[in-house]
């Protein structure tokens, strides 16, 4: 894949994290959607700012007046079911309870940095554009297309409707690649069959980083 596709793979995966926060659902499905792109534009705006003024050792973390992309993931992704999914169902069936939750702050720790390093680039390029694909939207799904000018690739973000008046993103895909199956690929290939084994590559991975691992607590899975 080119480096420019390769960049933005990576930009939009940080929107679809980012659109997991939260988004009361009231009225009808034009109210829903509308709320789901009015979150996705502010939460875009709360990202740009983290990417232009925190420096790469507090880029994660944040400051005392600057959150970081841990806290907008820890407010935003879907943990329970991203992370036994990117270990894979076998590999995480198998691991203990210690296991799972190392991995799981691991996991998280390198997803942040995913976005961290993806929004450096992203902020750089012209603000895209957020609407509904209507022709890809049901009453399980809400599917929110991204378009940045001058770019023909096709990005799309998945939303499901939840109990509760929530939305969450399950997937963001790129001219047909999912960014889910990618994670879940690349880390099938690194574990070996084992959690334990898994944890310790990505560890390594976010040390070679320089943005160190996240400082967060109650990490559900």
């Amino acid at each position: 894949m080119k480096i420019k596709s390769m960049i933005i793979l990576t930009a939009v995966s940080l929107a679809a994290i980012l659109l997991t926060q939260t988004v009361a659902l009231a009225g009808d499905n034009g109210n829903i959607n509308q709320k789901a792109l009015n979150f996705v534009k502010l939460l875009f705006q709360r990202s740009a700012a983290a990417s232009r003024n925190l420096s790469k050792e507090t880029f994660l973390n944040g400051t005392e007046t600057q959150e970081g992309f841990c806290k907008l993931v820890k407010d935003s992704v879907q943990m329970d079911v991203l992370i036994p999914y990117v270990a894979g169902k076998e590999v995480w069936a198998a691991g203990t309870d210690k296991q799972k939750q190392d991995f799981a702050l691991t996991a998280y720790s390198n997803l942040s940095i995913l976005i961290a390093l993806g929004f450096q680039n992203y902020t750089q390029s012209d603000t895209p554009d957020f609407c509904i694909d209507y022709d890809k939207t049901t009453d399980k799904s809400i599917v929110v297309k991204i378009v940045i000018p001058n770019d023909d690739e096709e990005m799309i973000i998945k939303l499901r409707p939840l109990a509760g008046g929530k939305l969450k993103v399950y997937d963001s895909v790129i001219d047909g690649i999912s960014i889910m199956q990618n994670k879940k690929a690349d880390f099938l290939s690194a574990s070996k069959g084992s959690l334990e084994t898994l944890t310790v590559k990505v560890r390594m991975v976010n040390k070679r980083s320089g943005y160190g691992e996240c400082q967060v607590d109650n990490i559900s899975y």
